[in-house]
C-alpha cells in the first residue's frame, strides 16, 4: 500500500492515518498459512511421486510374468521334448513352429507304422462318384 498515493484528507495534509495493530500480524499469519500451505503442497506431490514410481514398476514387473508365462505357453517344446531338462528347452525356443508340427508329424508317422498302420493311397473312386451325383443334379436343375 505504501506504492499508492494516499487520497486527499478533508483535514488536510498534516492529518495522519494511525497504522493498523493488526496488519503486521496478518502479514505475519498469512506468511506462516502461505509457507504450511506450500509445505503441504511439496509433501503431497512426493508422496504422489513414490506412488507413481512403485505402481510403474509393479506393472513393468507384471507385464514380463505375463510375457514370461505365454512365451512358456507358446512354445510347449519342454513337455513335448525334454521331460522337465532346463538346458535343453532353453536351446528350444528358437524353433519355428512349422519346424515343430514337421518334427511331431514324422514322430507320430513313425509311432503308428511301428503299430502296423500303412498310408493308404489316394483312392479317385470316391471322388467320381461324388462327380457323378453332383452332375446328376446339376442336369436335373437345368
Amino acid at each position: 500500500m505504501d506504492a499508492f498515493p494516499r487520497p486527499p484528507s478533508a483535514e488536510g495534509e498534516s492529518a495522519q492515518i494511525p497504522p493498523e495493530k493488526d496488519q503486521p500480524d496478518l502479514c505475519t499469519l498469512s506468511s506462516y498459512l502461505l509457507g504450511q500451505s506450500i509445505t503441504r503442497y511439496h509433501a503431497q506431490l512426493a508422496a504422489l511421486s513414490q506412488q507413481l514410481t512403485y505402481h510403474v514398476t509393479s506393472i513393468h514387473s507384471q507385464i514380463a510374468t505375463l510375457s514370461n508365462v505365454r512365451r512358456t505357453r507358446r512354445s510347449n517344446l519342454p513337455n513335448l521334448f525334454f521331460e522337465g531338462d532346463r538346458e535343453a528347452s532353453s536351446a528350444m525356443e528358437g524353433v519355428s513352429r512349422e519346424e515343430v508340427r514337421l518334427v511331431e508329424l514324422r514322430e507320430r508317422i513313425k509311432r503308428l507304422k511301428e503299430q502296423g498302420w500303412k498310408r493308404e493311397r489316394f483312392n479317385p473312386e470316391r471322388y467320381q462318384i461324388l462327380c457323378g451325383k453332383a452332375l446328376v443334379e446339376v442336369g436335373d436343375g437345368v
